[in-house]
């Protein structure tokens, strides 16, 4: 009888730790960046209410740090954060999450 190695399955933990995670919350957040600076100019005498881009870009928080050192609060919902900054977390770091495994799948 052969013995099968099984493979210890991955932790979140070691995912949020793996460096292609923080690289892929990087692109994220660099795509967003480029879809807000892509917008159009208002018209004349209008102006574009602050939204979550402007909060999080004045607390300097937009950054995949930041990020990376709250996903885990709110993937498990203890954070502290408003529900704005939550949404914005959980979606560019739920697609870094599902790229992350689809590449290391790859490399198995």
């Amino acid at each position: 009888m052969e013995k099968e190695l099984k493979e210890k399955p991955i932790t979140l933990d070691e995912i949020i730790a793996n460096p292609k995670f923080f690289t892929f919350v990087q692109s994220g957040i660099s795509e967003l960046k480029l879809k807000r600076y892509g917008r159009p100019k208002p018209k004349q005498g209008f102006h574009y209410k602050r939204d979550w881009y402007d909060r999080m870009s004045s607390n300097n928080t937009f950054n995949a740090n930041f990020f990376v050192e709250n996903i885990k609060d709110v993937w498990s919902k203890k954070s502290n954060l408003g529900s704005e900054f939550r949404n914005v977390i959980i979606f560019i770091c739920g697609t870094a999450l599902q790229q992350t495994i689809d590449e290391l799948k790859l490399k198995l």
